[in-house]
């Protein structure tokens, strides 16, 4: 009998096992299919991620694409604001020295002027004294000319 308590004992532990031993296979099992499962996944990313970063390329080159176009306008700009700055400096250079000129005309047209108003007032008091000498004098217009048809004549005798 001990034999076969043994064998009983045997068999349990055998069908035990078996259930173990299935039970693992499950877990095997399920464990293989999660690993598919997590490596279809990996792929997935995978191929997700690459495109990810293919558009994240594309993008970043047409940023960059488009900040080299920036740069260059930018470049054109402050070239071309060089360029009107050096030509309004020149203008403005040359606008000063045309006002020292018209400064320098200014200040010799007012002396002129100034000039011309005493000679002509000089001129005026001459003329006043000429008119009121030939009043006082009237006849004297015909004694300069007879004077001068005398010095003529001894000139032309001389």
């Amino acid at each position: 009998m001990a034999f076969f308590f043994d064998e009983k004992k045997t068999k349990q532990q055998i069908e035990y096992l078996e259930e173990e031993r299935k039970k693992l296979w499950d877990r095997i099992t399920a464990q293989e299919k999660l690993t598919k499962e997590l490596q279809k996944d990996i792929q997935k990313k995978a191929s997700d991620s690459e495109k990810e970063a293919a558009q994240s390329s594309r993008k970043a080159s047409e940023y960059k694409n488009k900040t080299e176009l920036r740069l260059e306008e930018a470049t054109n700009l402050v070239s071309e604001i060089t360029e009107k700055l050096d030509t309004t400096t020149q203008l403005n250079s040359d606008v000063s020295e045309k006002k020292i000129l018209i400064d320098e005309i200014k200040e010799r047209l007012d002396a002129n002027e100034i000039e011309y108003l005493e000679k002509l007032e000089t001129l005026e008091e001459k003329i006043i004294k000429l008119d009121g000498f030939l009043i006082k004098y009237p006849s004297l217009d015909a004694k300069i000319e007879e004077v001068s048809d005398n010095i003529i004549t001894i000139e032309e005798n001389l």
